[in-house]
């Protein structure tokens, strides 16, 4: 948490830093359900690569027919468009930290510079980035189909 919201919250009361406190636990329990939906995404993502790799055999040996090549570059297709998904992962990834790491002063949003206010604005701007970042991640498939016709 950035230092001048943790000195906001120490010059509050009592009764204000109580309910930061309870709204920071409730908003924590929301970036805790995106962050485990996000690393079960991330994670069948690279799972399914690890799927075409370990069953690259039997594809790979279609080449050696001339009837059944088709089968092999279908194949490969299905196998460089899963790459493709988890450069995309790491580029969204790498965006993500990207705008974690900005002060976020322009964020557009602002309940106020009080204790609770700075504490509202800093996890909606968290939960917000990892929205988009979820939204990223879950649609490097559409993206990679789209960006080579696959």
């Amino acid at each position: 948490m950035p230092e001048n919201i943790r000195n906001a919250i120490e010059d509050s009361q009592i009764v204000a830093q109580i309910f930061i406190y309870l709204v920071s636990l409730i908003l924590s329990a929301v970036v805790i359900v995106l962050s485990i939906s996000l690393l079960m995404t991330v994670y069948g993502r690279f799972f399914r690569i690890y799927m075409y790799v370990a069953l690259a055999p039997l594809p790979m040996s279609t080449f050696a027919g001339e009837l059944t090549s088709r089968h092999g570059r279908t194949y490969m297709q299905g196998l460089i468009g899963a790459c493709m998904e988890a450069i995309v992962i790491v580029i969204a990834c790498i965006i993500f930290n990207a705008f974690t790491s900005v002060d976020g002063s322009d964020f557009p949003i602002n309940f106020g510079d009080s204790g609770v206010g700075l504490v509202l604005t800093y996890m909606l701007k968290v939960i917000i980035q990892m929205v988009i970042l979820g939204s990223m991640v879950k649609a490097a498939d559409k993206t990679v189909k789209e960006m080579f016709a696959l």
